[in-house]
């Protein structure tokens, strides 16, 4: 069964999709939307971006990170996965110690036999790992103006944190911030992609949000899926979310004792998608985000007149 299953990705006849997202651009919503494809669907939530947040707190600890191989370090990998359940603490948690590796994720994936699979991904934890994408997949990629998304993160992750965080700089209270601040990384990926012809499907978050119905049809038309309109709206419970969304350790996102579930819960319980908020005021913006935001908008505005626009 595997070698055919692993024979149909290769021909394109299985439903093979990763969405590469930025942080705030709706891509769990879409994710839960996506879920509801077929009744033979698996969802991979953030895989890889799991074992880029291991590496870098295992670096942070031990003073060098984890190798990508899961081959020949096992025990490390299960000393980590051990660690990472203490620190945790929730008792329910299960940690597969193979998928806290890139190269443990892209076997799961690829060996994966469900006629739909599909991949939620940040694209910060592509880089530098472009040798771990699974084979046979196709690619969309998910955009959305800086300001929006950088002020967005910015209110996500200081808030919470009380008053006397109202002047803290994001990029030194981020405890896994990127280099090249979500953008670059995209940015980095995208030409990847492009550079030997490659075409991914490039959509903006504002475009999407303010009619999904087109944007819908052409995911369905890129994993060759006849598009319904009942995909427009879906089950607010999480039961898609708990039957087939998979990755290192879900309860990192799922359990209640978790601090990504208050991040991820809108999403996880939401029924359809949501117009935007309007685009912040420059003079509203903290200094942080004007600095973060004047050093992305370059790669968005390149990335830009590519995106997809229904006819």
């Amino acid at each position: 069964m595997e070698n055919n299953v692993n024979e149909e990705v290769m021909k394109g006849k299985a439903r093979r999709l990763i969405l590469w997202c930025l942080p705030r651009t709706g891509s769990t919503a879409l994710a839960k939307c996506l879920s509801f494809i077929d009744e033979d669907t698996e969802m991979w939530f953030e895989p890889f971006n799991i074992c880029r947040m291991i590496n870098i707190m295992v670096k942070k600890d031990m003073g060098q990170g984890l190798p990508k191989e899961f081959k020949g370090n096992e025990m490390m990998y299960e000393a980590v996965a051990a660690g990472l359940k203490d620190k945790l603490k929730i008792p329910s948690a299960t940690i597969n110690p193979s998928l806290l590796s890139y190269a443990g994720v892209q076997k799961s994936i690829e060996e994966s036999e469900r006629r739909t699979v599909i991949v939620k991904e940040m694209a910060v934890a592509s880089f530098d790992s472009y040798n771990y994408f699974p084979k046979g997949y196709r690619h969309i990629l998910l955009i959305r103006d800086p300001t929006r998304v950088i002020s967005s993160f910015r209110k996500m992750v200081i808030e919470p944190r009380g008053e006397e965080f109202a002047d803290a700089d994001l990029e030194k209270v981020h405890p896994t911030y990127p280099t090249y601040h979500w953008f670059g990384e995209m940015h980095a990926l995208w030409k990847h992609m492009t550079k030997d012809g490659g075409n991914p499907l490039v959509i903006d978050t504002e475009d999407f949000l303010a009619n999904p119905a087109p944007f819908l049809k052409k995911i369905c038309e890129v994993m060759e899926v006849e598009y319904r309109d009942g995909l427009l709206k879906w089950d607010a419970s999480k039961d898609v979310i708990n039957k087939t969304w998979k990755n290192g350790c879900m309860e990192m996102f799922t359990s209640d004792r978790a601090v990504q579930s208050q991040v991820f819960k809108k999403a996880f319980e939401s029924s359809g998608f949501v117009e935007t908020n309007p685009k912040p005021l420059p003079q509203n913006l903290t200094k942080d985000c004007i600095r973060i935001i004047g050093q992305c908008v370059d790669f968005y505005n390149e990335m830009y007149p590519h995106r997809f626009i229904p006819e």
